[in-house]
C-alpha cells in the first residue's frame, strides 16, 4: 500500500503549554485506526512557535507513544548555520528520517538551495528529506537541483512535494525510480500518485485516516476512485479552509480530543468556519 504519514499537530493547554494527554489521545486514535507513520514539528505542528526544548520533548513523547511506528522529524529555518545545528542536535534520534524545509522568507536561488542542501547532507549520515512547500517559503526547489542533489548524496533519500508541479514528479522519477516522493497535498492525492508519488504526509488523516487507507488500496488494485476522490477532495477543502492547523485542530476538538488553543500568530477558526465543519464532522 501507498504510504501514509500524520502530520501531526501539536495541542496546547488553555495557557498555551503543550498538552501531552491531548497529543497522546491523537495518537491512540489514529494507532486504533491503523496509522503507522507520523512527521513531527512539521507545518502542522506550528513548529515556527516551538522552541528546541519543546521540539525535542515532542519527538521523545511521539517515540514513547508511537512504538514500532514510522517516525519522521521535522527541522525548519531559514539560516543554513542554524538549520546545521538543529540537524546535529536531532540526528541520533530514533526516527526514520530528518525532514528539512527549503528555506522560506529569503527566497534564495538554485544555486542558494543546492548549496544549502549540499552542505547539509554533507553533514550527515542521517536519512533527509526535503519539504518543499513554495506557497509558504515562496521559492520552489527544482527538478534539476534535486537531481544534482541526488547524484551526490545516498542519504537523500525523499521529497515531501506539497506543489502542483507534477512534471517535477515525473523527472525526478524517471531517473530514480526507488525515490520517495510523498505528497504534501490532501486535495490532490490522486493527481500526486498518478505521476508517481509513493504516499501522503496528510492533514486530512488526523481525521479520516481509515478513508485514506481503503482509498490507498483501492488505488493500488486500480479500482474506480471516483467517489472517494471526491470525497477527499471535499475533505481537503475544509482542512484549509482557513490557515491549517486551525480547522482540523476545531475538528479534533469537537470529538473531545483536544482543546481548540493554537499559538500566535495562528489563531482558532472564524465562528462561520465553526459552523461549517461542525457539519462536516457530525456527517461523517
Amino acid at each position: 500500500m501507498k504510504a501514509i504519514y500524520t502530520a501531526l499537530i501539536t495541542p496546547f493547554d488553555q495557557k498555551g503549554q503543550i498538552d501531552f494527554n491531548g497529543l497522546e489521545n491523537v495518537i491512540a486514535k489514529l494507532i486504533r485506526e491503523g496509522e503507522r507513520g507520523f512527521v513531527v514539528c512539521g507545518t502542522t505542528a506550528e513548529a515556527p512557535t516551538l522552541g528546541l526544548s519543546e521540539k525535542e520533548q515532542l519527538l521523545d513523547f511521539v517515540i514513547r507513544k508511537a512504538k514500532d511506528c514510522s517516525i519522521i522529524m521535522g527541522i525548519s529555518g531559514n539560516d543554513t548555520a542554524e538549520v546545521l545545528k538543529q540537524l546535529k542536535y536531532f540526528e541520533n534520534k530514533e526516527v526514520e528520517a530528518l525532514m528539512i524545509v527549503v528555506p522560506y522568507y529569503n527566497k534564495p536561488s538554485q544555486a542558494g538551495l543546492f548549496k544549502h542542501f549540499d552542505l547539509l547532507l554533507s553533514s550527515t549520515n542521517k536519512n533527509i528529506i526535503i519539504y518543499n512547500v513554495p506557497s509558504r517559503c515562496g521559492v520552489e526547489i527544482k527538478a534539476d537541483t534535486m537531481l544534482e542533489l541526488l547524484k551526490k548524496h545516498q542519504n537523500l533519500i525523499g521529497l515531501k512535494h506539497a506543489s502542483h508541479n507534477f512534471e517535477m514528479v515525473t523527472q525526478i522519477k524517471a531517473a530514480y525510480p526507488h525515490f520517495l516522493i510523498l505528497s504534501g497535498e490532501d486535495g490532490t492525492l490522486k493527481e500526486g500518485l498518478d505521476h508517481g508519488m509513493d504516499g501522503v504526509i496528510s492533514v486530512s488523516s488526523h481525521m479520516i485516516y481509515p478513508k485514506l487507507e481503503q482509498f490507498m488500496k483501492d488505488y493500488d488494485y486500480q479500482m474506480n476512485l471516483e467517489l472517494q476522490d471526491d470525497f477527499i477532495k471535499n475533505f481537503a477543502q475544509y482542512v484549509f479552509i482557513e490557515a491549517s492547523p486551525g480547522p482540523i485542530k476545531y475538528m479534533l476538538s469537537i470529538e473531545g480530543y483536544i482543546e481548540n488553543v493554537l499559538r500566535l500568530p495562528m489563531c482558532p477558526v472564524s465562528k462561520e468556519t465553526e459552523k461549517k465543519l461542525e457539519r462536516l464532522v457530525n456527517n461523517l
